[in-house]
């Protein structure tokens, strides 16, 4: 809120003294980069404050839940989990190892980060090492198990996509704490587990790959890469211009029928903001992806950086204008199809693990896939 709070104070400024309600509409649309941007800077900002204040004294072990360490990794992870979403445009990108240790994890050289969850205080991750989607380092359990140390992802390790570094030497989905534990947690005897996982080899068939476009991209390459990722930007824009709208709307439904009819029709408004929201993802989908053939790509590759634009689309136009409130609704189906997503098509299905396009009818949508030596690619299905 403070962030939003900071942009619209760019904005009024900017926009002055207008003459009337839809002349300041018009101005504050041409304020919406530069407010997003400072938003954005200002909450990246208290992010990092936050999270350097909350790894003062964090250290792994076992500890009762209702304790400061417990509460500060408790805290740490819902920090992080919520900028996940909201300074998405930082993740899975040349910047990601950046913010990592402007959080405070140790990250090192031609690191290959996606959307990981992690407590940066507690948490390495050496050169060469490869994180996919979704992947959960260094994060707590509420549960009876020895706590060990620190999480250490190895050089050119790999940990595949909605896997955890749960710290028990495995590579497996997240568990939760199973009935005795919650038993347990009643009684006040549960504990918060820090742990860590020693790195292990993944089995993965041999094949030919890359090495330039794998773990040594040239420069030429990472500007490449840069340019695109800078589209990324114009997503959260967009989000910013819908509200603007949303509100001009509503603003004015009130200076013309009142407050009473404007609470009735605020419905009916962002319904019709949630329609934009899906066209403007769904053509950004074509836009910078296209179809998608069934073939496996580098990881320095343009496709890879296309789809990462539009999928910065989904999660920050899409998903919280359109595809959360339209779970379990023909429209969320229909969205899908538009995008050429033919597998998902149940009126029951729900947004979250939708955000890649494919074009397959049965398959999984493009995912992360480490190869041999951990080999970070892009394998789609068509």
């Amino acid at each position: 809120m403070i962030g939003v709070a900071v942009g619209l104070l760019v904005a009024v400024a900017l926009v002055g003294r207008a003459s009337s309600l839809g002349d300041a509409v018009l101005r504050a649309l041409a304020t919406v980069p530069l407010a997003t941007v400072v938003a954005g800077a200002v909450y990246a900002l208290l992010v990092v404050g936050s999270v350097r204040l909350l790894g003062i004294g964090l250290h792994e072990g076992r500890h009762p839940v209702r304790s400061r360490i417990g509460w500060q990794a408790w805290s740490t992870e819902r920090v992080l989990d919520a900028a996940r979403t909201l300074l998405f445009p930082l993740y899975a990108s040349l910047v990601t190892p950046v913010w990592l240790r402007l959080l405070g994890a140790k990250v090192g050289r031609n690191t290959e980060i996606s959307t990981v969850l992690l407590i940066p205080a507690l948490t390495q991750i050496a050169s060469g090492a490869f994180l996919a989607d979704d992947t959960m380092v260094a994060t707590y359990e509420a549960r009876w198990w020895p706590g060990a140390d620190r999480p250490v992802e190895g050089r050119a390790a790999g940990v595949p996509r909605q896997q955890r570094d749960d710290g028990r030497r495995t590579l497996g989905p997240a568990r939760g704490a199973g009935g005795g534990a919650v038993r347990r947690a009643e009684e006040g005897q549960a504990r918060v587990v820090v742990a860590r996982l020693t790195p292990v080899r993944l089995r993965r068939a041999a094949t030919q790959f890359d090495e330039e476009r794998t773990f040594r991209p040239p420069v030429r390459l990472k500007v490449a890469r840069g340019c695109w990722e800078l589209l990324r930007l114009v997503a959260p824009m967009v989000s910013a211009a819908i509200a603007l709208g949303v509100a001009g709307t509503l603003l004015a439904l009130w200076s013309a029928v009142g407050v009473g009819w404007t609470v009735l029709l605020a419905g009916p408004v962002l319904i019709v903001a949630g329609a934009v929201a899906a066209v403007v993802s769904t053509i950004a989908k074509w836009a910078f992806v296209g179809r998608i053939t069934a073939q496996e790509h580098p990881l320095w590759s343009s496709l890879v950086w296309r789809n990462e634009v539009q999928d910065t689309f989904v999660e920050t136009v899409a998903r919280p204008w359109f595809a959360e409130q339209a779970t379990g609704t023909p429209a969320l189906a229909a969205w899908l199809r538009a995008s050429a997503r033919r597998s998902a098509a149940a009126p029951g299905s729900r947004p979250t693990g939708c955000p890649r396009p494919t074009s397959s009818r049965s398959g999984p949508a493009p995912r992360w896939r480490a190869g041999p030596s951990c080999k970070p690619t892009c394998s789609t299905t068509g």
